[in-house]
């Protein structure tokens, strides 16, 4: 699934060809709300944590969740012909600079923006944030984990909670709860306000780290430092200088990189997605083990 840095990306990709100019073509297969008309302004491009919103003129917004496999693709050829018969294909937007489309994507829908029926609503902050603003969102995102989610929750579902923090998918779930030693099957209520704060800070660096122009491949064991301290990424999986391109995730029964206890694979939880941990680095204690559902 795309996370949080695939998404700013991808307004880095499709804002060339759509702000500032007027539209001369929409097609949609499926749209919930007002359709954009031929003419509508392209003001901004956005992101809300997994969301990638288009904000035309009249207040008008376009929003798009990728879900598990959705992608954009950009041509800046304007007479580029429209493939509306691929049946991958969910969105056209022509302009004077090009066409984007949008494949895959589950979730497409249009609002009125600043009404109360905006379904942003009830989302957590967004964790691409620059250093700066890092403190605020963090504390934030701490503060509804705390309000939103039961103490026996288990952190592998809190910190996928895009209604506590919005952008972290299953690849940094995994990193993050490494970096910060905590177990996927901790309870909320056993971690602690410190604990809490580690993992959403790491997942805002990391994040913004690769939501930069030119830094998109993700890498969370690299050495080189870039933009905010944290090392580039990789998109391909193979080993960069020497290591593997993630501590835990997608590494089930290979040596930690700290430990070399093997790594473990678990789908419990209310959401079922796999969770990769050191059992060394990352223990359950003993209280924690006995509130745990598994």
């Amino acid at each position: 699934m795309p996370e949080g840095d695939t998404i700013h990306q991808s307004r880095l990709q499709v804002t060339p060809v759509l702000v500032g100019y007027r539209v001369d073509q929409f097609w949609a297969r499926k749209i919930r709300g007002h359709r954009p008309r031929t003419g509508q302004l392209v003001e901004e491009i956005r992101v809300h944590g997994k969301h990638l919103l288009i904000d035309f003129d009249r207040r008008l917004s376009l929003r798009v969740h990728l879900g598990m496999g959705g992608f954009w693709r950009t041509s800046v050829s304007p007479s580029t012909p429209p493939r509306h018969r691929d049946p991958k294909l969910r969105l056209e937007i022509l302009t004077e600079a090009g066409v984007v489309r949008c494949y895959s994507a589950p979730a497409i829908e249009t609002f009125i923006r600043d009404s109360e029926l905006s379904p942003l609503a009830n989302l957590g902050p967004d964790l691409v944030v620059s250093p700066a603003e890092r403190d605020q969102v963090v504390t934030s995102a701490v503060r509804r984990a705390r309000l939103r989610c039961k103490p026996v929750e288990v952190m592998a579902d809190v910190v996928l909670d895009q209604e506590v923090a919005g952008g972290i998918g299953n690849v940094y779930k995994s990193e993050v709860l490494f970096l910060a030693g905590v177990h996927p099957l901790s309870p909320l209520g056993s971690v602690s306000d410190a604990s809490l704060t580690e993992i959403y800070a790491a997942a805002s660096r990391l994040l913004y780290l690769h939501s930069q122009p030119g830094n998109a491949f993700r890498v969370t064991t690299a050495s080189r430092p870039r933009f905010d301290g944290l090392p580039v990424e990789r998109s391909i999986r193979r080993p960069v200088g020497g290591l593997p391109r993630h501590y835990v995730y997608e590494r089930w029964r290979a040596p930690c990189l700290r430990c070399h206890t093997p790594v473990r694979r678990t789908y419990d939880g209310r959401l079922g997605r796999s969770s990769y941990w050191c059992p060394t680095c990352q223990p359950l204690s003993p209280a924690a083990e006995t509130a745990s559902p598994r």
